[in-house]
């Protein structure tokens, strides 16, 4: 990928020497601009802010819109106009009025539900100058798994569980310290949230498991553990998006309640500002310019050296 953007990026700036500035600076600036669309992962049925920041000027105008072109927010004369707003998002949104004088336009987003995964774009127009912002909106959901231990008449079982989950999660289940791939999965829900329900036959066996159920969107990994010994499960839910949540679950003796010991929600993301976007911007530039400059130069003294040996000829 790295290659075929480099060449992609030679082609442009060679035919810019040859008198296509304005491609080459449309293109340019295109590349940056896409590069800083924004990410937001929200969470099922949280709320969640998507930035938009602009320099501040008098006569603000903002429109809020969906990917299908759908309105969601809009704003002129210093008040809110919602009389387009598609039902959707009818007292869901809000902007942050006391703010707008400072340059902000971000969206604040309530009770988010898979259907609003997708981009949105900030329009907003000033008297001297119109800017536009993408965000990114994905969504994930994840209700804490448990771990149950049962037993029939003739066997055992370990089931991990989640009844809510998107997207589709990483099982996988661990005899002492060794991977094993012996369970079923059995999942309901067709396009999401899933239901998902992972059973291990254990019968007859003294070790340890180990079952994790990861959710790569939310960057957070439940993990489940049972001892033949103690007879009861122990679970962590870890969340490693550097926030610092951690939940600890403990299960009964009888290993089938699971009892909730400790939960942080997690906060909604904080909002960039102009000069973390300002610095992304520089950063992008630099870079861009570290790697190209010099095969740039490398091709034109090759060029250089064949036209030099063409009129020596």
């Amino acid at each position: 990928m790295k290659e075929q953007a480099v060449l992609s990026f030679l082609l442009i700036f060679i035919q810019s020497l040859c008198g296509f500035q304005d491609t080459f600076f449309s293109v340019l600036f295109n590349h940056i601009s896409s590069m800083n669309d924004q990410i937001v992962i929200g969470r099922c049925n949280e709320d969640i802010i998507l930035p938009c920041s602009f320099d501040n000027e008098p006569d603000v105008v903002i429109h809020w819109k969906n990917q299908d072109n759908y309105n969601v927010h809009s704003y002129y004369k210093g008040s809110d106009h919602l009389e387009k707003q598609d039902p959707k998002f009818a007292n869901r949104t809000s902007l942050f009025h006391s703010k707008i004088q400072n340059g902000n336009a971000s969206l604040y987003f309530r009770r988010l539900s898979l259907l609003d995964e997708g981009i949105y774009v900030c329009y907003v127009g000033t008297a001297i100058r119109q800017i536009t912002r993408k965000v990114v909106l994905k969504i994930g959901a994840f209700v804490t798994p448990v771990m149950n231990y049962k037993k029939n008449n003739t066997n055992s079982f370990l089931v991990c569980s989640v009844l809510s989950v998107y997207p589709r999660p990483h099982i996988t289940w661990k005899m002492d310290t060794a991977f094993i791939s012996e369970s079923q999965t059995e999942e309901m829900g067709y396009l999401g949230p899933f239901s998902i329900s992972s059973t291990l036959n254990i019968t007859g066996s003294n070790s340890t498991y180990e079952c994790a159920i990861e959710n790569p969107l939310l960057k957070q990994t439940w993990t489940g553990r049972w001892t033949q010994e103690e007879k009861y499960c122990v679970s962590t839910n870890e969340n490693t998006s550097n926030d610092g949540n951690s939940e600890v679950q403990r299960a009964s003796p009888k290993g089938n309640e699971m009892e909730q010991l400790d939960t942080q929600p997690p906060g909604l993301p904080e909002l960039a500002t102009k000069g973390d976007l300002e610095k992304m911007k520089s950063e992008i530039i630099s870079q861009i310019t570290a790697e190209i400059v010099p095969i740039v130069q490398d091709m034109i003294n090759k060029s250089r050296a064949v036209t030099d040996k063409k009129k020596s000829s």
